[in-house]
């Protein structure tokens, strides 16, 4: 009995030894890698790779060839990386000063990016006669009046268009008029002097107020710089509740609507 005891505890070690000396090679598997590593040199050898850092959103380069209006910024993403929700704002024309350090730039204008025809085969209108430069047909003062001309419930242009972007050379957003329906599927003189007239109304925050000071007078951009220098020295100081009508500074009165050169359907607002 004893010496079968001894047998088999013997069988056991041998067993045990030769299962680790014949022990199972680990498999390790293959990553994706470049085209351009070389394979590996054993079929169990496993790939190292390193990928290069994904950059984050960047704004759409400028190119020379390119229009100064063919082009817009990306919002950057925030702390934790993430895309902002907010829509891409207009560009600035970039500035080419041969300093290695941004410097502000004296009226900076965003300019609307040009689109394609709304009509095909349209690329001039004619403006209606109330809104042209020069007219006496139409008499506004955003200051004062409702922004009520139901009366001119004419097409604002021939041929007639679903809407029309009007900018301003004394503010850095654009107003886009949209037919509003009480004449068929086209925007009406109403429909111009109307969206004039909300977008003046628009509450402007900091960061507006800092957008309008560097393009109207190439201040600084930097908000808190910004109202300290205008605390100090005199003039418009940014305050809760601010409409953009005040940063008008008195030129309140319509006096029509001139050719942008950027399309037939984006206009550049005249104000006295």
């Amino acid at each position: 009995m004893s010496s079968n005891g001894k047998g088999r505890g013997r069988a056991i070690r041998l067993r045990r030894r030769s299962d680790a000396t014949h022990a199972r090679p680990i498999v390790a598997f293959p990553v994706d890698r470049p085209p351009s590593h070389e394979a590996p040199a054993h079929p169990g050898q496993s790939w190292s790779s390193s990928q290069a850092p994904v950059p984050g959103p960047q704004a759409l380069s400028w190119h020379a060839a390119a229009p100064p209006y063919a082009y817009a910024t990306v919002p950057p993403p925030d702390n934790h990386g993430r895309q902002s929700s907010r829509l891409p704002r207009l560009a600035f024309v970039p500035n080419t000063s041969p300093h290695p350090h941004p410097q502000p730039q004296s009226r900076r204008r965003r300019i609307p990016i040009p689109l394609p025809p709304q009509i095909h085969g349209v690329t001039r209108v004619a403006l209606h006669p109330a809104l042209a430069t020069g007219s006496t047909h139409l008499v506004v003062d955003f200051a004062t009046d409702a922004g009520n001309n139901a009366a001119w419930e004419t097409p604002a242009t021939s041929p007639a268009l679903p809407s029309l972007t009007i900018e301003s050379p004394r503010l850095p957003w654009a107003i886009t008029a949209h037919a509003s329906g009480n004449v068929v599927r086209c925007v009406s003189v109403a429909d111009v002097i109307g969206a004039i007239h909300s977008a003046l109304g628009l509450q402007v925050d900091r960061e507006g107020f800092a957008d309008w000071e560097a393009m109207t007078r190439g201040g600084s951009h930097r908000p808190d710089l910004l109202t300290a220098r205008l605390d100090a020295g005199g003039g418009l100081v940014h305050r809760r509740g601010m409409t953009r009508l005040e940063l008008l500074e008195g030129k309140t009165r319509f006096a029509g609507l001139a050719e942008s050169g950027a399309g037939c359907d984006i206009w550049v607002l005249v104000l006295v």
